[in-house]
């Protein structure tokens, strides 16, 4: 599933973090090869929870066994490549029902613009606030027929 492409800057990611230990190239090709099952998304999330939890190097038993905790399952070919984003379907929701439904509901902007910043993701925060002004100035643009704003 995952290709040395994918994989080599996540398992990078474990020689910033353990500066004391690095992975010699002949190293490095054991755990692509015996961790090339695991989606990428899903690796990466192995190795920040590795990371965060452990004092010592990961061993690839232990990055297989964190994936596997992680996604519920060790047959990793049966999950998704990538998995459903579900704060960018609920931006589509907010979007969807401005252009669709023709509301508009600051509020739920706001949160889930800090839904986006609690999850690290302070760009995409920061762009939800900017679409939510973009979509209030269309509003003060338009005729009569402008969407509902919901206020609380």
């Amino acid at each position: 599933m995952s290709t040395p492409q994918q994989m080599i800057p996540i398992l990078e990611q474990l020689g910033l973090a353990y500066p004391d230990k690095r992975l010699e190239a002949a190293t490095l090709q054991v755990y692509l090869e015996h961790l090339d099952d695991i989606p990428p998304y899903l690796l990466e999330a192995a190795v920040r929870a590795h990371i965060q939890a452990s004092g010592w190097f990961p061993r690839i038993a232990d990055l297989r066994a964190l994936a596997t905790r992680l996604a519920g399952t060790s047959q990793f070919d049966t999950l998704p490549e990538r998995p459903v984003d579900r704060l960018l379907l609920e931006a589509q929701a907010l979007e969807d029902a401005f252009y669709h439904q023709g509301q508009l509901d600051p509020g739920a902007w706001h949160k889930l613009s800090e839904k986006f910043e609690r999850c690290g993701r302070h760009f995409r925060a920061e762009y939800t606030l900017e679409k939510l002004g973009r979509l209030e100035g269309m509003l003060q643009e338009r005729s009569p027929i402008a969407p509902t704003i919901i206020t609380l």
